[in-house]
Formats: C-alpha cells, structure tokens, sequence
C-alpha cells in the first residue's frame, strides 16, 4: 500500500466553479493574478459549494478517466453528472466561463507549478515516515480484515481551500497554503479516519451504546454530533477509534483528544 499526491486538472476545473464561496473572506491569494481572474469571472455564480459535486462526477467517471481529461472533455462530460440538478443552470454556466477565461492556461501557467510544489512536499514528507505510514495502516487494516486497503491518491488542489473532502475509493482532495508547514500526523489522522468508516458490527454497536449512556462525557458528545447533522453511532465508532489509533501511534495524545472534543461540545 502506497500514497502518492499529484494535481488534478478536472478536480480543479470543478472546484473553480462550485467553491467560489466556501471561502467568506473571498478567494485565496497566494497567486495574485488567479484571485484576480477569479474574482472577474466567478463571483456572480450562484452555487451552494458542496462536496456532493464531487461525488457526482466520481460516480459517473473512473479516477483514471477523471485524471485525463481535458477542460474541453471535462466541460463535455460533467454535463452527464450534473443533469437535473438544482443547479444545474448555474453550473453550465461555470462550464462556459471556464473556455472564456482560458481557465487551461491559467492553471497550467499559474496553479500547476504552485501545486506540484507542495506535491513534492507531501510526498517526500510521507516517504521520510514510511515505517509510521505503515504501522497506521496496519492498524485500520486489522479493523477490515475482509476488505483489503488500496492505494491512496491524494489530488492535490488549488481551489478546493479551505475545504478537504473524502471521495470514493480511498482517494481525496486537499489543498495547500504557501509557507504551510506540512503536518504528517493530520495527514494520517484524517485518512485513519475516513478509512476506518464502516468497521462496526451489532456487537460493537450495542457494547457501545451501553457504555455511553452511562457515560456524561460520551452523552456530550453524542449530543454534539447530533446538533452537526451525524444522527447515527456511525461517526462516534469512527471518531474513536481513529482519535485510538492516532493515540497508539504517538500522532497526537490523550490530553489533545480530551481538549479538541471538549471544545467541540461546548461550541455546540
């Protein structure tokens, strides 16, 4: 099992449409003339950012698909993905301002070289913590052991800030800021945590839920992740025993997880 970090032309293209405005302070300005060309062109879309655009485009087309195309295939084919949407209008529009602006040389001139940068980061980062990258793994391994974990591409994306999303297949999208220093435990920690989704079964579950009702710390946090949408036990397995693995691995330690999901209850 490998991870490898590259740019993603189509990803970006995507992102460029529908994440205008995850940012409230506006577009990202480590590159100047982007945020300029941004601001000329994408401000007036009216999209609810999302990462359910994503998904949409990952169900219709293969990673290796999506990793070749072009804007003009791009442009094409997301169309498939995208047919009835409520936004479906505001989308097709992103798509044209995307050939009038020459959004190709854009990210090929400006982004592209940005990117590969902190691609070369990454991995270089990743390969330097092989033996820490595989005892992680090994751990979520033996959680699935009738599901084997592939490879993981992480795409590395310029107009995905300040937002990383999880995509099918053990793949996801994250994007860098200049100067960041690369952190190898949130890294891991978030990739632990994606892949440990689904590992639960009806004992673990009714184990679980015993613990936590008798438990004020744990009815907190079960509180907090009720009033953020997650209804099910699902996200607290997965919080867990991601937070669990993290700890044994000595990515982060019992008194930064008591202080991160305190503070995530009291906010809520």
């Amino acid at each position: 099992m490998s991870i490898i970090c590259k740019p993603c032309f189509a990803f970006d293209a995507l992102a460029a449409i529908i994440l205008h405005k995850a940012n409230l302070y506006g577009f990202r300005d480590d590159i100047p003339y982007v945020k300029e060309q941004s601001d000329k062109y994408f401000a007036e879309l009216k999209i609810a950012g999302s990462d359910s655009y994503f998904h949409l485009f990952t169900a219709h087309y293969s990673f290796d698909e999506i990793e070749s195309m072009d804007l003009k295939a791009f442009t094409e084919k997301y169309r498939n993905c995208i047919k009835g949407n409520e936004f479906e209008e505001e989308i097709l529009k992103g798509l044209q301002i995307l050939n009038d602006m020459d959004f190709t040389c854009l990210w090929k001139e400006h982004c592209l070289p940005f990117l590969q940068k902190h691609c070369n980061r990454y991995n270089s980062s990743i390969k330097s913590e092989n033996n820490l990258v595989s005892s992680v793994f090994s751990d979520i391994q033996k959680l699935k052991s009738d599901q084997k974990i592939n490879d993981i591409n992480i795409y590395m994306t310029y107009f995905t800030h300040p937002v990383h999303i999880g995509l099918a297949s053990n793949n996801y999208l994250t994007n860098c800021e200049e100067g960041g220093e690369i952190n190898i435990g949130s890294i891991l920690g978030m990739f632990a945590h994606e892949l440990a989704h689904g590992f639960a079964n009806k004992k673990i579950r009714e184990s679980y839920e015993k613990m936590r009702d008798e438990d004020k710390f744990l009815k907190k946090t079960k509180r907090a992740l009720y009033k953020k949408g997650q209804t099910g036990n699902e996200e607290e397995f997965v919080c867990a025993i991601s937070n669990y693995i993290c700890f044994k691995n000595g990515l982060t330690t019992k008194k930064a997880i008591y202080i991160k999901v305190t503070a995530v209850c009291l906010l809520l």
